[in-house]
């Protein structure tokens, strides 16, 4: 049995397609049927896989390629895959074989997501598909009207599947027919996957809002008051007990912002930033484990930064009831756009 993984890297890039699967000395290989494992998006599972670790398969698809958002979905013996060529690849999970190919009418630049023996897929081509995830075969297809279509990844329920589109609405569809039950205009194309809990699903747009609609009905619960960045298209919400959690791509420009967050830590831990060795044996010392007074000396100072100015902020925890922020989170934006 085996666990899949992909390497990722700056959101903003497309790289050359490979699908390497790693074995260690012990694995509980449950599946990963959507982005971040569950449609909370917490990310967790049971699995445990330990050193020392092997090369199990490699599967490279030539002269294509994918976008780094994308997580290999893992369920009913099969890992699928999505390529800007617009295939949607089910391969086996133990060989790496390909069991079949679909062929979307534009680029598929996020996950699939996998319920009950179907794989659903968006597609830049205005398109989302419901396939048969033993045979390939096309359950059905929605197509939306407008231009855009769709770079999020599908939130599959038992009853709906939900995604927004850069059209700038969200959608609910059936997921046993693909009919369009609902859907709300945001004003913003909406590039964010969605996550569910209970009655609500949970996406954010690029008016900097998020968004809290019922499932059943598309009732809006709440509006987020306006959010800082410039886009939420490379994360989705999380949701921790009450809490919505999100992160944005920050206004600034993101090299100036990445080099002022590296001095300013570096500064923080008594480390001249002027030399990257400097940075690289602090790293290598024991002196990042820290202690609890540095540790809330630092979060302060960082609180501090993020006040001045405000838009720096870009992790954001909203009350899954209200939509409205319960606190600034001491978090700096502080990797590529792909790597936060």
């Amino acid at each position: 049995m085996a666990t899949t993984m992909t390497a990722r890297i700056c959101s903003s890039f497309c790289v050359p397609l490979a699908v390497i699967c790693l074995v260690g000395t012990w694995v509980e290989a449950s599946d990963w049927p959507t982005v971040h494992h569950d449609l909370k998006r917490t990310g967790f599972s049971e699995d445990c896989v330990r050193p020392p670790y092997k090369l199990d398969w490699v599967r490279f698809f030539p002269n294509e390629i994918m976008t780094s958002r994308i997580e290999p979905i893992v369920a009913d013996g099969m890992v699928f895959v999505g390529t800007y060529s617009g295939n949607l690849y089910a391969l086996d999970r133990l060989t790496g074989e390909i069991v079949w190919r679909f062929e979307a009418p534009g680029p598929i630049v996020h996950s699939p997501a996998y319920r009950a023996g179907v794989v659903y897929a968006g597609s830049i081509g205005r398109t989302l598909h419901a396939i048969n995830a033993e045979t390939g075969r096309v359950l059905w297809t929605f197509t939306m009207e407008k231009r855009g279509g769709f770079s999020a990844s599908p939130a599959v329920t038992e009853r709906f599947v939900f995604i927004g589109g850069r059209d700038g609405n969200f959608y609910a569809l059936d997921a046993k027919t693909g009919r369009g039950l609902w859907r709300r205009e945001t004003g913003a194309p909406i590039r964010n996957t969605a996550a569910v809990a209970g009655d609500k699903v949970i996406a954010a747009s690029d008016d900097m809002h998020c968004y809290a609609f019922r499932t059943d009905s598309g009732e809006l619960l709440w509006r987020s008051p306006l959010l800082y960045g410039q886009s939420f298209r490379d994360y989705y919400p999380v949701i921790a007990g009450n809490q919505v959690i999100l992160r944005s791509v920050p206004t600034c420009e993101s090299n100036d912002d990445l080099n002022g967050t590296t001095a300013f830590l570096a500064r923080l831990a008594g480390v001249d930033p002027s030399d990257w060795r400097n940075i690289k044996r602090f790293h290598e010392s024991e002196k990042t484990t820290g202690t609890p007074d540095l540790i809330r000396k630092e979060q302060e100072a960082i609180l501090g930064r993020l006040s001045r100015p405000p838009d720096r902020q870009t992790c954001f925890v909203l009350d899954i009831r209200t939509g409205k922020p319960l606190f600034t989170p001491p978090i700096l934006y502080g990797a590529g756009n792909g790597g936060t």
